[in-house]
């Protein structure tokens, strides 16, 4: 139990220290040393758990996707209401904090598996990618303000 409370703090610090960093630098560019520094942990600790800070960085990456995909779970159906799945990737967007968002497609498109696992038959997860990374770009070169096109474009995707 002791061990497990510690596991625990220990990844709280990693994901704080990485979270901080990453507002100064990019994300992949942050090194073991400086983690664990940042995260008041020793190295031999950090390499305990994680072979590498790629290994790490790839388990922030599947949490992303993770919470990504339970914020779209209640619409498996994108046919019946593109609009709410788009307001809902929206919502997402906007709330996002994390130091993944910028780097979204690449992590999606890693991610497929994910994404295919949510018992969709693959030819409608590429689809649903389609859309998901689509929506991104819209969203980050603030092309949003043509929803009802967007809407209509989802709607097409999907019949």
């Amino acid at each position: 139990m002791k061990e497990d409370l510690r596991f625990k703090r220990t990844e709280y610090s990693l994901k704080e220290a990485i979270m901080e960093l990453s507002k100064k630098q990019d994300i992949y560019s942050i090194n073991v040393t400086k983690l664990c520094q940042k995260a008041n942990i020793n190295r031999i600790t950090f390499y305990t758990h994680y072979e590498d800070i790629n290994q790490y960085i790839q388990k922030l990456e599947d949490e992303y996707m993770q919470d990504f995909i339970q914020s779209i779970q209640p619409f498996k159906d994108f046919k019946e209401d593109p609009e709410a799945i788009l307001n809902r990737i929206l919502l997402f967007y906007k709330q996002d904090q994390s130091p993944f968002a910028r780097h979204f497609i690449q992590i999606s498109n890693r991610s497929i598996d994910t994404i295919t696992k949510m018992n969709l038959n693959s030819f409608f997860a590429i689809k649903v990618i389609f859309t998901i990374t689509g929506i991104h770009t819209i969203y980050h070169r603030n092309l949003i303000d043509h929803k009802e096109e967007i809407v209509e474009i989802i709607k097409n995707v999907f019949n």
